[in-house]
């Protein structure tokens, strides 16, 4: 997207500014509004420990004394580290009309007592997963509830993971943090915290529940499939705005509504079937995959999603569909490969006609080389019994992938062996498409 202004206002939409409000060197390019951080994005990055928000930009005052006010908590508590951030401002296309966004990337700060620094903080869903928001992406994973200062391996809804240069690694379970360091864990509030940022970013349009509000996982997947209908119109925290708000927000503002009227014996079974391909997925090397595991984890009487996760839970829908759209393009290659013609159709110099194909592919292009534009373009097609054509034509031919033509004349021109295709050339072709 490429929007045309005048330079002095160009420069400034476009150089993002850092937290004392002065504008960097870096050039941004054309003013594209691409979030990097949210639990249901369509990337697998999973929770940044650095997260960025979309304000609207009357709001960015109030978000930057948010911040002033966290840091003032921090120099209070004795905290050397502040919060910082970066600030860029970006215009966006809606209905034709420009609108003016700013996206602050919320910078945390790096916290040590006693030369011990602080890796990350660890929560436990009800079913006993671990939900891990890291510092530090050395820090080692956290697999039970063990505190390594009393020994005790407990129930606890938080432990610390914390790093000395000379004593290692160790993690620290909330209710020893003051024994051990001689902090409590009121301090650490930065290590997670978003300021509500969270909330100014989705311009008011979110209906706020208790913090402490929790959802059976079930019903909260079945009013979210309900909001957005079965998925196919799933909208993410970046995609969302005050028109078209997330489909999280949605579900939390309208839950009783979106159970009572939209539980279906479909909807409650694919619900229970999202639940069941998330815990089975690989989450290698994914600490989004991981999470959303943690989050769903549990058997139907102990999966509770409490409202701070009801972000990351619900974005199992988009995830949930992306992976069935890739298995359904996955297997329909591998059987049109299963059917493929392991030969050519005809040896070079016949003559072939009246063959009925599929265009698989359709490349349109125009050379301005000489006296006027030339076009050509360059067709694969498919044959109902599996041989595969090429055919480059030296005029525009007026088709796309997915239609049905027929080859009325042409001549084999050549045979070719593409990633294990057998291609045959074809030449002087002529084709129609079928209404």
């Amino acid at each position: 997207m490429t929007i045309t202004a005048a330079p002095a206002t160009w420069n400034e939409l476009h150089h993002p500014r850092i937290g004392d409000g002065t504008f960097t060197d870096k050039l941004q390019g054309a003013p594209e509004l691409e979030l990097a951080a949210s639990t249901e994005d369509d990337s697998d990055d999973g929770y940044e420990y650095n997260p960025t928000y979309r304000l609207p930009d009357n709001l960015v005052e109030l978000a930057v004394k948010k911040i002033d006010r966290a840091n003032e908590r921090l120099a209070k508590v004795g905290i050397d580290e502040r919060f910082t951030y970066d600030l860029t401002e970006v215009i966006e296309m809606r209905n034709g009309r420009q609108y003016l966004f700013s996206e602050l990337k919320l910078n945390r700060p790096s916290i040590s007592f006693g030369g011990w620094a602080f890796a990350g903080a660890h929560d436990f869903t009800p079913a006993g997963k671990v939900l891990n928001f890291w510092a530090k992406s050395s820090a080692p994973d956290v697999v039970d509830n063990r505190c390594d200062h009393c020994g005790a391996n407990r129930a606890r809804t938080r432990v610390y993971t914390v790093e000395h240069p000379e004593k290692g690694t160790m993690q620290v379970g909330q209710s020893c943090l003051k024994a051990f360091l001689g902090i409590t864990p009121g301090n650490l509030w930065a290590l997670t915290s978003e300021l509500e940022l969270d909330d100014l970013a989705r311009g008011g349009y979110e209906t706020y529940g208790s913090a402490n509000q929790a959802y059976a996982t079930e019903e909260l997947l079945i009013a979210a499939l309900a909001a957005s209908d079965d998925g196919k119109n799933f909208v993410t925290a970046s995609e969302g705005d005050w028109q078209q708000p997330p489909t999280a927000a949605t579900t939390i503002a309208e839950f009783d509504r979106l159970l009572a009227d939209g539980e279906t014996r479909a909807r409650r079974a694919l619900a229970r079937k999202i639940i069941r391909w998330a815990k089975s997925v690989d989450d290698s090397g994914s600490d989004y995959v991981s999470n959303l595991k943690a989050v769903l984890a549990g058997s139907k009487d102990t999966q509770i999603v409490r409202r701070k996760h009801v972000g990351l839970a619900v974005s199992a829908i988009s995830a949930y569909r992306r992976d069935q759209e890739k298995a359904a393009v996955k297997k329909a290659r591998e059987e049109t490969k299963a059917a493929e013609k392991r030969e050519y159709l005809a040896p070079v110099g016949e003559k072939v006609k009246d063959l009925v194909a599929t265009v698989e592919v359709a490349y349109h292009d125009t050379s301005y080389f000489g006296p006027r534009p030339k076009n050509t373009t360059l067709l694969v097609l498919r044959t109902n019994d599996g041989h595969v054509l090429k055919w480059q034509s030296s005029s525009q031919q007026d088709v796309s992938p997915g239609d049905k033509v027929t080859v009325t004349t042409g001549t084999v021109k050549a045979h070719q062996m593409y990633r294990d295709t057998f291609q045959t050339v074809l030449t002087r072709a002529k084709i129609t498409t079928d209404s």
